[in-house]
């Protein structure tokens, strides 16, 4: 999100706005989760700016409401309010497909840039070397409380999709994500307070 009165429409305006502006461009940042998604936008896209740490997500868009920050990446319950009421300009989603919560509003592969391919993701977990059939009850009664209409009510608040893969896909995902955000974080020489 950009703030509403920022003169960028899109994300290929918003790129170009800040390789014409590097002194001027800035991201508000909540969490290293939202500074890594920041910082792989920045890497294939070229775009300088540099990152302006905030305890919250809510701080981040506030940031951008005051035009203290040209934009945030964020979760969410925090954005599509200030995207309804007018106080930012959402440009795109980082996943894959667009959010139900923002039908009009593109995601990153529809605008030019697929590698820009960034969703937070809770999942369920259990020790290494829980008995099959232990995960399998777990698997089958998770999949049962996320279907149920009260619990995908409260997530869509939230402004989660319940869901998601399972098993060896699901740590196939957590491999991947390692992968990326490792190269993430080299690439862009970031460090993390522990």
């Amino acid at each position: 999100v950009v703030p509403a009165n920022h003169p960028v429409k899109n994300v290929k305006e918003l790129v170009a706005w800040a390789k014409a502006n590097p002194d001027k461009s800035n991201y508000g940042s909540s969490s290293p989760a939202f500074t890594i998604a920041s910082e792989l936008f920045k890497l294939k896209t070229g775009m300088p700016a540099v990152a302006i740490p905030y305890k919250g997500s809510n701080e981040s868009n506030l940031s951008v409401v005051a035009g203290q920050s040209t934009f945030t990446i964020s979760d969410g319950p925090p954005a599509i309010p200030l995207v309804h009421g007018g106080k930012t300009r959402a440009l795109a989603v980082t996943g894959a497909v667009r959010s139900p919560e923002l039908p009009d509003v593109p995601s990153m592969a529809e605008v030019g840039y697929p590698e820009v391919n960034t969703q937070l993701w809770s999942g369920f977990l259990v020790p290494v070397g829980t008995p099959d059939p232990v995960v399998a009850k777990l698997t089958k009664e998770l999949g049962r409380a996320l279907a149920d209409p009260g619990v995908q009510a409260g997530l869509k608040k939230m402004a989660v999709t319940p869901g998601g893969p399972t098993g060896e896909a699901f740590k196939k995902l957590i491999d991947a994500d390692i992968k990326t955000f490792a190269d993430v974080v080299a690439a862009a020489k970031l460090k993390f307070e522990q």
